[in-house]
């Protein structure tokens, strides 16, 4: 939280960027996907579709 709050201070980008935690999203959803389902699931399967 204090890395987003510097970037924001001196308006930059914070460290990990939301990129890094779209993925980091990603790889969890995709494994309780892979849980629910009985199958492997790739957080590159869950492209495009919503994070909720």
């Amino acid at each position: 939280m204090a890395s987003l709050m510097c970037a924001i201070e001196d308006d930059t980008d914070p460290d990990p960027s939301e990129q890094d935690n779209l993925g980091t999203l990603r790889l969890i959803h995709a494994a309780y996907r892979s849980a629910a389902e009985h199958r492997v699931v790739t957080p590159s399967e869950l492209d495009g579709q919503p994070l909720a």
